[in-house]
């Protein structure tokens, strides 16, 4: 009896807590389920420091001479988390680097003096993975929205580096609602309010950085960043898009395809919105699979 009740107040204890946390501290579980959802992917975090920032990327599987590794690059206001449901997916034979660029995620947050144009961004990014020795190694780029833009202009520039490129719905003009894309989502579906509050408490202290980051993304200069340097990707490349997309539109598909060189697969995912991860992370791991395999057969 004794042994039931002990139990018993146990049981009411972790209940306790579990009640304190949620209706006072829910963004308690928010970074709980960050950091569980990374580990379950099968990523290890990994930490570098690139011109006085210390740049956090998680890390799955080995490099293979017979595959390129791939280099995922988030949007705005996410971060590596964004990519577990993909990496999650992927076999252990990929490798795979999902980076957490300054101000986001695990990485530190840029002064308020630093630089934070795309170019700038692109050069940390080639830093990096400089170090991780990339230099001569061509890899596959994959970037989402923000990061599409990104990637992009990373494989305008260093083109040598890129062995493939897949752009997945990105940035490409200035009427997207771009700050609002990490809740845009096509299913509807409930979320208790209590958790909601747990992610605005736990986006608050990146608020400030986000609000510069958004001014420079609203810069005349920046409106159109990809559509200007598309022309100069060489890399075999695809779109991925979901056709429900409220946040940048699917007509920017059609643009792409009329600047890009070598775009050879367009995949349009169906009821799917801008949080393509969250909406449908088999169908866009299948349409990066099914592109990675097209070019094993054509290169």
């Amino acid at each position: 009896m004794l042994g039931m009740a002990a139990l018993l107040y146990l049981l009411a204890a972790v209940g306790g807590i579990f009640l304190y946390l949620y209706l006072l501290h829910p963004v308690v579980f928010i970074h709980l389920y960050f950091k569980i959802s990374v580990i379950l992917s099968g990523m290890k975090l990994n930490f570098t420091e690139i011109d006085g920032l210390t740049i956090c990327y998680g890390e799955k599987g080995k490099r293979r001479s017979d595959k390129p590794s791939m280099i995922l690059i988030h949007g705005f206001t996410a971060c590596k988390f964004m990519w577990a449901p993909l990496v999650k997916n992927l076999s252990h034979d990929y490798h795979v680097i999902a980076v957490d660029l300054p101000g986001h995620g695990d990485s530190d947050t840029p002064s308020e003096d630093d630089d934070l144009s795309h170019t700038e961004t692109v050069q940390k990014m080639r830093k990096l993975l400089r170090q991780l020795k990339f230099d001569e190694t061509p890899f596959h780029l994959i970037g989402m929205s923000m990061g599409g833009a990104l990637a992009g202009l990373y494989a305008a520039e260093y083109p040598e580096q890129i062995h493939s490129l897949t752009l997945i719905c990105p940035a490409t003009g200035p009427k997207e609602k771009t700050i609002f894309a990490f809740s845009k989502i096509y299913h509807n579906s409930w979320v208790p309010s209590q958790i909601l509050h747990g992610v605005a408490e736990f986006r608050k202290k990146y608020y400030p950085f986000y609000a510069r980051l958004f001014n420079m993304l609203t810069e005349p200069d920046n409106h159109n960043l990809l559509r200007d340097c598309a022309h100069r990707i060489k890399a075999p490349t695809q779109i991925i898009w979901g056709e429900q997309d409220k946040v940048i539109d699917a007509s920017g598909v059609q643009v792409l395809q009329n600047e890009l060189p070598n775009c050879v697969q367009v995949d349009l995912i169906p009821r799917c919105g801008h949080s393509m991860t969250t909406d449908r992370p088999g169908a866009m791991t299948k349409a990066i699979l099914t592109f990675k395999q097209k070019l094993q057969h054509t290169r």
